[in-house]
């Protein structure tokens, strides 16, 4: 007898699905399953130390998702098939940039502006930005490319581990260093054409200003920070704890993001305002 995928449905409520890691992550559930009886028993993570005896062998799994998005299409059909694939590498690691140069072979796609949303990260900016590029449509890739940054600038505001913002940094070159050469010298000129045009970018800052603040959890920066590494291998760094929060807190979103926009694309002030 075969097996079918309709052998996997089940019901999930849709509250019960986590959106982003617990503030305290010992407090995360666990399953264990006693091999002796075969009995399961529903847990949290803290009591893990606990159930370890003298010559077990724990297994350290410290690798990090790498988000990507595949578009196909299937045939017949006009609607497009939108599916996430998570490469387990480090962000910068030459497998990782392999799989995406990969990707972009086969998979390129050009969201343009009005695709952006709010749980969009800067990975998936950039990456789209690319795409846009590599099909020559350098408006659409410099807005794109200009919200990234934004994205990009917001999250250095709201991620207290100083040591992770650099990641902001080489995000854009992984995606792009796999792009044609001239294709990318002319995406330059169109960004020093932008900085040069001063009602070109008056147009970007009021856009980009208008839009809501990023309202995705910040995972790919808060990870690549040393508290976040840290806390991985048992010995949190001194005043940090695994428990917690790696946000600032409050945070003005609506003041952080007019800052992170007005800051990246070095927006002049309207004369005669204090803004």
């Amino acid at each position: 007898m075969g097996v079918l995928v309709s052998d996997f449905h089940y019901h999930l409520p849709e509250e019960l699905i986590a959106q982003e890691p617990l503030g305290d992550r010992a407090a995360s559930r666990m399953l264990r399953l006693d091999a002796s009886s075969g009995r399961f028993e529903d847990l949290r993570f803290r009591k893990f130390p606990e159930l370890l005896r003298p010559s077990d062998l724990v297994v350290f799994n410290n690798t990090r998702v790498f988000p990507a998005r595949l578009y196909g299409r299937r045939e017949g059909i006009k609607a497009q098939a939108v599916s996430w694939l998570g490469k387990a590498a480090q962000m910068g690691d030459a497998n990782a940039q392999k799989a995406l140069a990969q990707l972009e072979q086969e998979n390129v796609h050009c969201i343009g502006r009005d695709g952006i949303s709010s749980q969009l990260t800067p990975v998936e900016l950039y990456k789209d930005a690319a795409s846009c590029i590599d099909q020559q449509k350098y408006d659409d890739g410099l807005f794109l490319y200009s919200s990234a940054g934004a994205y990009g600038r917001f999250d250095i505001l709201r991620v207290k581990d100083a040591t992770a913002h650099g990641v902001v940094g080489f995000l854009p070159g992984i995606f792009f260093n796999q792009l044609d050469k001239a294709k990318v010298a002319a995406f330059q000129d169109r960004v020093k054409q932008m900085n040069s045009n001063d009602a070109l970018k008056a147009e970007y800052c009021m856009d980009l200003g208008g839009m809501s603040p990023p309202a995705y959890f910040p995972t790919y920066m808060i990870s690549h920070g040393l508290a976040a590494t840290a806390n991985a291998l048992g010995a949190p760094l001194l005043g940090n704890s695994p428990g917690d929060n790696p946000l600032v807190s409050p945070f003005d979103a609506a003041k952080a993001w007019k800052q992170a926009v007005d800051d990246y694309l070095q927006c002049k002030k309207p004369e005669g305002t204090g803004r």
